[in-house]
């Protein structure tokens, strides 16, 4: 079940942004609470936000080493 949630947030992320790129992060998680609230799920928690907040930092990591900025043994290094 807890896996099917982060599922289904980080569809949520990824349509809203893709409809809206400039979409700003507050407004991002209005947008994904009020979906799952409107699905008769349980709004965003504690738990929820660090998953958020997991899944920026792998998009950033995704984008530095693309522009080379980051390699694969640095971001490991940093991961410990």
């Amino acid at each position: 079940m807890k896996f099917e949630r982060e599922r289904l947030i980080c569809f949520l992320v990824g349509l809203y942004t893709g409809k809206n790129p400039n979409v700003t992060a507050s407004d991002l998680v209005i947008l994904i609470d009020q979906h799952l609230i409107n699905s008769n799920q349980p709004g965003l928690d504690k738990t929820d936000t660090v998953l958020l907040e997991e899944l920026v930092a792998e998009t950033m990591y995704l984008a530095m080493s693309k522009h080379g900025y980051i390699n694969r043994q640095q971001r490991r290094q940093h991961k410990i």
